[in-house]
């Protein structure tokens, strides 16, 4: 859990960062602490539901990117658009045309193209044991484990399916795979909820101009602040994370 726990850590501080940056910025922009709540209470539905969604989205954003391959997790998040077409249509009554229907149905094919493959060859791997490619590199994994793998050392190990069926004696290449499939489901579910949090300031746009969206942004920012903090258990300053120990 190593991985899961260096992400929260980066959320924590990129959270507080933005926080500080961004919300100096909304609270001068809006006039000032008074304005900003005057604005949060302005609308209490789009306030709330914002921030739940903002909230998700900034905390599964950098954990996307913490816990899978970037190039695979801004592409489950990059179809946010086709989520924010369909939200539209069902909460903004928007019109879907056929040129924007064979677009999403597009994006659609190409995800297929793209992991189809990998699908299909995990799938063999599965059904062969693991011990399809142990000929080619089973011998450079014979010999005792070395101390302390690194990432690119679980990649690596990943790819080339050592010759133990794919899991190494300690476990931590199975963690690696099964931290990876959880970074690609939160990158899907950071997609829609980016999708839905838009698609609510569209709403309070048209509905509830005198809402204050951005300092809702800002408070989504903080809860996901919290939560990173809560489930590190505190551990997010680099000496209790054991960043400055010696490797």
């Amino acid at each position: 859990m190593d991985r899961i726990d260096g992400a929260l850590i980066c959320v924590f501080w990129k959270m507080a960062f933005s926080i500080l940056v961004i919300g100096t910025y909304v609270i001068i922009a809006s006039g000032g602490p008074r304005e900003v709540f005057r604005g949060l209470l302005e609308s209490p539905k789009h306030t709330l539901t914002g921030f739940v969604l903002e909230t998700l989205t900034a905390t599964g954003f950098t954990l996307a990117l913490a816990l899978t391959h970037p190039a695979r997790a801004l592409l489950f998040i990059s179809l946010n658009p086709l989520w924010c077409a369909l939200f539209g249509r069902a909460f903004l009554e928007e019109r879907l045309p056929v040129r924007t229907l064979v677009v999403l149905f597009l994006c659609l094919v190409c995800i297929l193209v793209v992991f189809l493959p990998e699908i299909l060859e995990a799938e063999g791997k599965h059904g062969t044991g693991g011990h399809a490619s142990e000929g080619a590199s089973g011998a450079n994994y014979t010999s005792a484990p070395s101390p302390a793998p690194t990432v690119a050392d679980a990649n690596a190990t990943t790819a080339n399916n050592n010759g133990n069926g794919g899991a190494s004696d300690d476990g931590d290449e199975g963690a690696y795979d099964a931290t990876m499939e959880l970074g690609d489901a939160i990158s899907f579910l950071t997609g829609i909820t980016m999708a839905g949090y838009i698609t609510t300031v569209r709403h309070a746009s048209k509905y509830a101009p005198d809402a204050n969206m951005p300092a809702v942004m800002i408070c989504g920012l903080m809860g996901a602040g919290v939560i990173s903090f809560s489930l590190a258990a505190g551990r997010v300053m680099p000496h209790a994370a054991g960043w400055n120990e010696a490797s």
